[in-house]
């Protein structure tokens, strides 16, 4: 793995007081119920499909060899769907909203797609290879939930991440306003203000096919066989409209080196420094969310907190506890007079992750830079810090036109994902252990009893000892990306000797240390969810 030194960039700043938070052709088209007595997937058999599939790291290595598509765009108009059917015992009088086509939504032909039943549609696919799939969707007035849609290609699921794919949705502050434009808060007789009321503001949207659960970055990549194929979304939760489906060529996210070096191609330098360049944002006033409760709040933990007052609650900041899940996000926007690189830091508090950063995916004007912009960092700290966005290499800089701009954070594992995943599988592999243990010592094993386990369970022995040293290899890389050993690192290095001690004295130690085995799953599985916790 290529490690950069880290570089320190001068130019304009963007200062954003992110406060809590931060302080910032096809057949003729069906539509169909599916009788009780018809179905043809049990509860039990979809249980036993999802027991059974691929990752899609999995998935992504049997695949990899070939080739990526590189030809046009392939649009599929959702109106020219081939098939809809309602699950099992479900008819139209159950859902949300019914089944149609709408001529003109937001100035785009579209299907509506109730919050249950699956939509599919049928392709011709131009060549094989691998594809990346987006979504244009429209998020259609319903619960606070988000949408979750199941993919299915040729009526599979190709990996299990996109069983519950995630497409949020917009939701935007009702300000008031004073004579000048400017956002304010609504305040009682005593100045205390109040957070506005927060609507859903559907708006049509572009979604790439990626994972919800945020241990990988970048596109999902499909492998489709030349001629007729099919794709089927499967609603989960909550109705949308969609107007297309795009299979398309895979996109090269530059990395940052690639990205000053484009932009220092065209002549383009850092904005100047002067009263133009240095543009204040209240975090607080944002201009959307992805979630109802990512709403402006009071935050009195530092005096400097802005707007803030002794007497009075003012409204500060945005988001903490209630920013922390994955697929969250939220955007501002801000008008730049000068064009040029600037620096964009933020005032943020980040108490919740000790020993460890939380991360975010930025986008500007609701695109990601640069890959290394997957992996923000905001380091852990007892008080309110002050720094430029990083990815703990480099301190950022982006090239800003003339004119308005949307600038959004998106909680995501970024550099965590792996780690994560690879204490989720490691996770497995134990659990499966214990389980082969238990089958031959009984739930209270008897430490002075000969199991013979060598000869019983030779593999899982073999297994345990390739496990500790995979739980002391992701420690190394844990404290490599904090920069620190924490309760974190300690953690795993505790279960890693003890599967270490079982693996090298099997008869000796298995029975023995059984409680401890069965306490460390529950630990790691402890570990995984604090980690996991993204507030900021």
């Amino acid at each position: 793995m290529k490690f950069l030194k880290l570089k320190k960039v001068l130019a304009g700043t963007l200062a954003f007081a992110m406060l809590t938070g931060c302080a910032l052709g096809a057949s003729a088209a069906t539509v169909s119920s599916s009788g009780s007595s018809s179905s043809s997937t049990s509860v039990t058999d979809e249980t036993l499909d999802q027991l059974n599939d691929l990752t899609w790291s999995e998935y992504y290595a049997e695949y990899a060899g070939m080739p990526k598509y590189a030809g046009k765009d392939v649009v599929i108009n959702a109106a020219d769907y081939t098939g809809f059917e309602y699950p099992a015992g479900y008819t139209e009088a159950d859902a949300a909203v019914p089944f149609k086509i709408i001529d003109n939504l937001d100035g785009k032909k579209a299907v509506q797609t109730p919050d249950i039943g699956k939509t599919t549609w049928t392709v011709e696919v131009p060549e094989s290879g691998l594809y990346a799939i987006d979504i244009n969707y429209y998020p259609t007035e319903a619960k606070s939930a988000n949408i979750e849609r199941t993919l299915l290609v040729n009526d599979d699921v190709l990996f299990s991440e996109v069983r519950n794919i995630l497409l949020t949705k917009i939701w935007q502050d009702d300000y008031l306003r004073d004579d000048e434009g400017n956002i304010v808060f609504e305040t009682d007789e005593n100045g205390n203000e109040s957070r506005p009321i927060k609507n859903q503001t559907p708006e049509w949207r572009n979604y790439t096919v990626s994972d919800p659960s945020g241990y990988y970055n970048g596109e999902f990549l499909f492998y489709l066989e030349k001629g007729t194929n099919t794709i089927a979304l499967d609603a989960q939760k909550e109705p949308m409209s969609f107007e297309s489906i795009v299979l398309r060529a895979p996109k090269d996210t530059l990395t940052y080196e690639e990205y000053l070096a484009n932009h220092e191609a065209l002549g383009h330098t850092d904005a100047p420094i002067n009263e133009n360049t240095r543009i204040f944002l209240e975090a607080e006033k944002s201009s959307s969310t992805s979630d109802s409760t990512l709403y402006p709040t009071n935050n009195k933990t530092s005096p400097i907190n802005s707007p803030s007052s002794a007497k009075c609650t003012l409204i500060n900041s945005i988001g903490g506890s209630n920013w922390a899940t994955l697929g969250q996000w939220i955007e501002w926007e801000f008008d730049v007079k000068e064009a040029g690189f600037y620096v964009i830091n933020v005032r943020f508090s980040q108490n919740t992750n000790q020993g460890i950063f939380v991360s975010r995916r930025m986008r500007v004007d609701g695109e990601i830079p640069f890959e290394e912009a997957n992996n923000l960092q905001f380091m852990y700290g007892s008080d309110w810090q002050i720094t430029a966005l990083t990815d703990g290499t480099y301190d950022f800089k982006f090239y800003l036109e003339e004119g308005k701009h949307t600038f959004s954070l998106e909680v995501t594992l970024g550099n965590l994902g792996d780690i994560i995943s690879r204490v989720r599988a490691a996770l497995a592999s134990i659990n499966e252990i214990y389980l082969k243990i238990l089958q031959i010592t009984g739930p209270n094993p008897d430490s002075y009893t000969n199991y013979k386990f060598y000869s019983r369970i030779p593999a899982e022995i073999e297994q345990m000892g390739i496990l500790a040293n995979e739980l002391f290899s992701i420690s190394k890389e844990f404290q490599r990306v904090s920069g620190e050993t924490s309760s974190n690192t300690a953690t795993l290095e505790n279960v890693a000797r003890i599967l270490e001690k079982m693996a090298r004295d099997s008869e000796g130690q298995i029975a023995k240390n059984f409680e401890t085995l069965k306490s460390n799953i529950g630990t790691l599985g402890t570990w995984i969810n604090n980690v996991q916790k993204q507030a900021l």
